[in-house]
Protein backbone atom coordinates (compact mmCIF):
# COMPACT_ATOMS: atom_id res chain seq x y z
CA UNK A 1 0.00 0.00 0.00
CA UNK A 2 1.49 3.30 -0.99
CA UNK A 3 1.13 5.57 2.33
CA UNK A 4 1.87 9.74 2.27
CA UNK A 5 4.04 10.82 5.08
CA UNK A 6 2.81 13.65 6.59
CA UNK A 7 5.00 16.01 8.32
CA UNK A 8 2.69 15.43 11.87
CA UNK A 9 3.81 11.55 11.85
CA UNK A 10 7.34 12.43 12.35
CA UNK A 11 10.13 13.45 15.04
CA UNK A 12 12.16 16.33 14.48
CA UNK A 13 14.35 14.91 11.91
CA UNK A 14 11.83 13.71 10.10
CA UNK A 15 11.43 10.47 10.62
CA UNK A 16 7.93 8.55 11.45
CA UNK A 17 7.65 7.71 14.64
CA UNK A 18 7.84 3.97 15.32
CA UNK A 19 4.34 3.81 17.08
CA UNK A 20 2.02 4.73 13.46
CA UNK A 21 3.46 1.92 11.82
CA UNK A 22 0.59 0.40 13.31
CA UNK A 23 -2.30 3.11 12.45
CA UNK A 24 -0.56 2.35 9.10
CA UNK A 25 -0.67 -1.41 9.15
CA UNK A 26 -4.55 -1.16 10.25
CA UNK A 27 -5.19 1.05 8.03
CA UNK A 28 -3.57 -1.53 5.01
CA UNK A 29 -5.73 -3.91 6.50
CA UNK A 30 -9.22 -2.04 5.94
CA UNK A 31 -7.56 -1.05 2.43
CA UNK A 32 -6.95 -4.74 1.63
CA UNK A 33 -10.54 -5.92 3.21
CA UNK A 34 -12.17 -2.99 0.73
CA UNK A 35 -10.14 -3.77 -2.10
CA UNK A 36 -11.72 -7.38 -2.03
CA UNK A 37 -15.17 -5.69 -1.83
CA UNK A 38 -15.44 -6.47 1.98
CA UNK A 39 -16.48 -3.52 4.13
CA UNK A 40 -15.63 -3.51 7.90
CA UNK A 41 -19.88 -2.45 8.59
CA UNK A 42 -20.60 -5.41 6.90
CA UNK A 43 -18.36 -7.61 9.25
CA UNK A 44 -19.89 -5.76 11.93
CA UNK A 45 -23.26 -5.98 11.39
CA UNK A 46 -22.50 -10.16 10.80
CA UNK A 47 -20.78 -9.85 14.24
CA UNK A 48 -17.12 -10.29 12.86
CA UNK A 49 -14.91 -8.31 14.65
CA UNK A 50 -11.49 -7.82 15.02
CA UNK A 51 -9.23 -7.63 18.01
CA UNK A 52 -5.31 -7.26 18.19
CA UNK A 53 -4.22 -9.83 20.66
CA UNK A 54 -0.43 -9.49 19.81
CA UNK A 55 1.89 -7.54 17.66
CA UNK A 56 5.68 -7.96 16.90
CA UNK A 57 7.32 -5.02 14.79
CA UNK A 58 10.89 -5.49 13.00
CA UNK A 59 12.17 -2.11 11.89
CA UNK A 60 14.51 -2.93 8.60
CA UNK A 61 14.60 0.81 7.34
CA UNK A 62 13.13 4.51 8.82
CA UNK A 63 10.18 5.83 6.79
CA UNK A 64 10.95 9.87 6.29
CA UNK A 65 8.57 13.02 5.78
Amino acid sequence: MKKRIYYHDTDCEGVVYYANYLKYFEEARTEHLDGCGVTLRTLHDSRILFAVKETSVRYYAPARY
